[in-house]
């Protein structure tokens, strides 16, 4: 006996809706008629579980205790059959990197903003019964990887070395999923589908892809509206507020980074909008470039490495 289950989702027609922007998975509008909401609204390539798995995970963190916009509804675009989110509208937003695109002398003081703001957000526990334990996500996902031996064991022996940690985790931490209101002043956080717990430097580990790996690339300039050396400076200025110092990559507390990141992209890859093999080669060039310099035998050495 099958058992089949329709979901019906409330539909909507483009045409009531203005587009802002987009990203690297999904697009964003603005409603013609309400201008209290907004639509994130999945990719044509995108997958309908994560767009499922972003609203409940949104109506979830209502709870957790930081600003970010509410979840409202759950929707699915009439033509294509695209699912989105309509959330709450933040009035009058400005993302940090429009902000930075916009008044690029401005840059020091929005990754300052950034990082305090980042710091209140590690610092708040949640609910471990309600959320994504990333350390043992990651644990469990080692050994399934398609890479080399050589890698799997550096991280098999990274993961037993991160400190269990309650706190917050974006796991999607980049300066264009924090936005101001202009309206109210407040800082609000966005794009929270990846949000769970676990230690704050897997969070930085992002802003470090971002900012010192993936910013060659004009695809992530374009998404950011930033050039690659304000990335790079970003990386500076916002390690210097965060940690009371800016962070180079090759010193120790730098390979910390790289491993946090190593061990971050094992669970992420799979959103790459890419066939199978070409997911698992960008997979292998991402965890060459993180543990580059660091041999299995400095594993502990590095993972024990304070600011």
């Amino acid at each position: 006996m099958f058992i089949f289950i329709i979901m019906n989702y409330k539909q909507i027609n483009l045409n009531d809706w203005e587009l802002q922007g987009e990203g690297a998975f999904g697009e964003s509008y603005f409603s013609k008629t309400d201008s209290s909401i907004m639509l994130k609204l999945m990719k044509p390539e995108g997958r309908k579980e994560d767009i499922i798995a972003e609203f409940e995970n949104s109506r979830k963190i209502a709870s957790v205790g930081f600003k970010t916009p509410a979840a409202i509804e759950l929707v699915e675009e009439s033509q294509s059959g695209r699912l989105g989110i309509i959330y709450e509208k933040v009035q009058e937003k400005i993302s940090f990197t429009r902000m930075i695109h916009d008044n690029p002398s401005d840059l020091p003081r929005i990754a300052k903003i950034h990082a305090e703001e980042a710091k209140k957000f590690h610092g708040i526990n949640c609910d471990p019964t309600q959320f994504l334990c990333y350390k043992e996500t990651i644990r469990k996902a080692i050994p399934k990887l398609f890479t080399f031996k050589k890698y799997k064991d550096i991280l098999k022996a990274a993961i037993e070395l991160v400190p269990d940690s309650h706190g917050c985790l974006q796991y999607d931490f980049q300066p264009g999923n924090i936005v101001h209101s202009n309206k109210t002043g407040e800082n609000y956080w966005i794009d929270m589908g990846d949000f769970g717990y676990g230690h704050y430097l897997f969070d930085i580990a992002f802003l470090y892809m971002f900012t010192n790996i993936l910013c060659t690339k004009k695809s992530v300039q374009q998404i950011f509206h930033m050039t690659e050396q304000q990335l790079r400076d970003y990386w500076v200025e916002f390690t210097a507020a965060y940690f009371g110092r800016s962070i180079q990559p090759d010193e120790m507390f730098g390979k910390k980074i790289r491993l946090h990141l190593a061990m971050a992209v094992t669970i992420k890859y799979h959103i790459i909008p890419a066939p199978g093999p070409i997911k698992y080669i960008i997979l292998n060039i991402m965890l060459r470039n993180a543990l580059k310099g660091i041999p299995l035998e400095n594993i502990a050495e590095i993972m024990a490495a304070e600011v």
